[in-house]
């Protein structure tokens, strides 16, 4: 069946004012659409590759239809296979999937429907979320960080929005005081996704100078602010922000002087393998272990990490972020046993 394509962003945007940042959202979320209490039975997948939903139709992406499939039960146990439908015809998935949508157990539930229109192929279904789910969308997010941050004297270091989330990146204006002769800075970073992908985090930042390296911190003891998008999750958000901002930046504080003493931290030994097995420890994208062994520029965890986050660069924004949150892994314990 046909489905409509996600754009991920490929790389972190320059540093811009929030608001221009605020300004893309707002044009985003003029094309977005949203349909409550929609219920299953009351649904159909055209033959024509659109699911209807509402009085209207349109194209599924990969992610709806997983979220749809899994809303549907089947009688001896599991859902509905999404990656089986994806690679049926229309006709043989609309079968299928109707005659699921009318099962005793389906029916009567209810989603949350959300859309987007395409210039192209109409209403494109971007998510298929739980009736319990409560809306935070980035617009709301933005302007409650346009509202705050000047507070905090911290700019805008680098963003991204596309289908799947939106990434801030807020740094202070100066450099850390345990930077000596490698120039860190301490920030916040900020991710929401409005499709059921992620909840809004706050998390600690370190960036690095000399190669804008970025450690997105995400330890025990320094997880940041995390809120789920249920219950009243958009309505104080404002609230969030501003008890939040001042705890993650205390944890980057912390992050920054653990980062500091990786220094001195000596990697297991022999290093390229400490890489390579790093790489299948954490599931980390394959191609990375190359790229950060010619980046690697010696022997201690500080140098481990200063490679990773520098390969996690070229890659896409949704796995440079795991790469990034991945090292921070180091800011605590034995790295042997990490």
């Amino acid at each position: 069946m046909e489905l409509t394509p996600i754009h991920q962003a490929q790389r972190l945007e320059a540093p811009a004012p929030l608001e221009q940042v605020l300004e893309v959202s707002r044009a985003n979320a003029l094309l977005c659409r949203d349909h409550h209490l929609i219920r299953l039975g009351d649904t159909a997948l055209l033959e024509t590759g659109e699911w209807r939903y509402n009085g209207e139709a349109g194209l599924l992406s990969r992610h709806s239809l997983a979220q749809l499939c899994s809303r549907l039960e089947l009688p001896g146990g599991g859902t509905v296979p999404a990656g089986y439908l994806s690679r049926c015809p229309e006709v043989l998935a609309a079968e299928n999937l109707n005659h699921w949508l009318q099962g005793w157990k389906c029916r009567d539930r209810r989603v949350f429907v959300r859309t987007k229109e395409a210039a192209t192929t109409g209403p494109q279904v971007r998510a298929v979320l739980s009736d319990r789910y409560a809306v935070a969308d980035h617009r709301v997010l933005l302007e409650a960080l346009c509202e705050l941050v000047p507070r905090y004297d911290l700019v805008l270091q680098a963003w991204s929005l596309d289908d799947e989330q939106l990434t801030v990146r807020l740094s202070a204006r100066g450099e850390h005081p345990v930077s000596l002769r490698d120039p860190l800075r301490i920030g916040v970073h900020i991710s929401n996704s409005e499709i059921g992908l992620g909840r809004i985090a706050i998390t600690a930042l370190i960036t690095r100078l000399v190669c804008t390296n970025g450690l997105v911190v995400k330890a025990a003891d320094l997880g940041g602010i995390h809120r789920r998008h249920i219950g009243r999750a958009g309505e104080d958000l404002e609230t969030v922000i501003r008890s939040g901002m001042g705890k993650v930046l205390e944890e980057a504080d912390v992050a920054c002087r653990r980062f500091v003493r990786l220094r001195e931290e000596p990697a297991p030994s022999p290093v390229d393998e400490f890489v390579r097995t790093s790489v299948k420890r954490y599931d980390l994208p394959e191609r990375v272990g190359p790229l950060a062994l010619q980046h690697l520029a010696g022997e201690t965890l500080y140098d481990v990490v200063n490679a990773f986050t520098r390969a996690a660069q070229t890659f896409p924004v949704h796995e440079r972020l795991q790469i990034e949150t991945t090292m921070s892994q180091f800011l605590r314990g034995d790295p042997a046993k990490n």
